[in-house]
């Protein structure tokens, strides 16, 4: 099980340096997100593939001894593993606890959203929940959210609405709890984290460029 958990976290860091050093400053930001996308995938399932190979065995004569164990010794050696603690069962408990402390928290996160309590509205064939206190519009899944200070005259702020669009029409919440799932059953992972925030930004670097070409489109009609 340690040999997994090492390559889990080598094949990351791999995966996740060669993003730094290829792909990070380039423009190539739809190809990004599934290189990183699959990469994950890549990190999490490549480690448990094992290759099987034959070993030629020759037959070798076995000579036999017959040697009786003094009692004394089998006592002491029954003595010393009832005494000997099982670290693997404490280690597995520990990460099991964490898991779940982390699955319980991603779970009350999205609750969290879903029960916040808003106007809600259909803005160009988009589910958009107007809230009266001030937060930072954001989306989840299929829906918008924000506060109702960008709701003026029946319209919301152009720039601000397409960029959450954008992140609602490609789906940018699935990587989101795909990488939350991961972290959640692989926190020893060091990458992990980095990972979720290359991911993030990726996904704003999208958003931002399919705004900017929106912008430009819609100003050249009402041209």
């Amino acid at each position: 099980m340690e040999t997994i958990i090492l390559k889990i976290i080598l094949c990351s860091g791999i995966v996740l340096g060669l993003y730094y050093l290829f792909l990070a400053k380039e423009k190539t930001l739809t190809f990004n997100r599934f290189y990183l996308l699959l990469g994950l995938i890549f990190s999490y399932s490549i480690p448990f593939v094992t290759i099987e190979t034959k070993e030629i065995v020759k037959n070798k004569p076995v000579l036999l001894i017959e040697q009786e164990i003094p009692q004394q010794i089998l006592q002491n050696s029954t003595t010393m593993q009832a005494e000997t603690f099982d670290y693997t069962q404490l280690l597995q408990i520990i990460y099991f606890v964490i898991s779940g402390i982390l699955i319980a928290k991603m779970l009350y996160s999205i609750l969290k959203i879903k029960t916040l309590k808003g106007r809600k509205i259909i803005y160009q064939n988009r589910n958009v929940i107007l809230l009266k206190k001030e937060i930072t519009p954001f989306s989840f899944l299929n829906t918008i959210y924000l506060s109702e200070k960008y709701f003026k005259d029946q319209k919301i702020d152009e720039r601000i609405f397409l960029h959450e669009e954008i992140h609602v029409k490609q789906k940018h919440s699935f990587d989101v709890l795909l990488i939350e799932v991961v972290k959640a059953f692989s926190w020893f992972n060091p990458f992990i984290y980095f990972y979720k925030n290359v991911m993030i930004t990726n996904h704003e670097f999208l958003a931002d460029e399919e705004v900017i070409i929106k912008m430009k489109t819609l100003k050249t009609i009402r041209n």
